[in-house]
C-alpha cells in the first residue's frame, strides 16, 4: 500500500496522521491542518540527537491547540530536556 492508498484510508477511518521528525512519509506542507500528533526522534542521529530551542519552537507552533507531542529522542536522554522547554521551563 503506498501512501495515497494509506492517506485515503485514514480519511475513511477518521484516524489522524501523524507528523514524524525525521518527516519520512509526510512532509508538514502535506497537512491540511495542524497536525494533532507529532512524534519527534531527533536528527540528524534518530532517538539520539537533541533538537535545538528554535526547532523546538518550530514544532510547537506546528501542533495543533488539542493535540500532543512525543519526544522519542530518548537515547541519549534528550527527550526530557526538548519536553521541558516545549512546556517552556528550559
Amino acid at each position: 500500500m503506498g501512501a495515497a492508498e494509506a492517506l485515503e484510508l485514514l480519511k475513511a477511518y477518521a484516524v489522524d496522521r501523524v507528523f514524524a521528525d525525521p518527516a519520512l512519509v509526510w512532509e508538514a506542507g502535506e497537512f491540511e491542518g495542524a497536525p494533532r500528533y507529532l512524534r519527534l526522534h531527533g536528527k540528524p542521529k534518530t532517538y539520539y540527537s537533541n533538537y535545538t530551542a528554535n526547532e523546538i519552537r518550530s514544532f510547537s507552533g506546528m501542533v495543533a491547540s488539542d493535540g500532543w507531542c512525543v519526544f522519542d529522542n530518548t537515547a541519549s536522554g534528550a527527550a526530557i530536556e526538548n519536553a521541558l522547554t516545549m512546556l517552556g521551563d528550559p
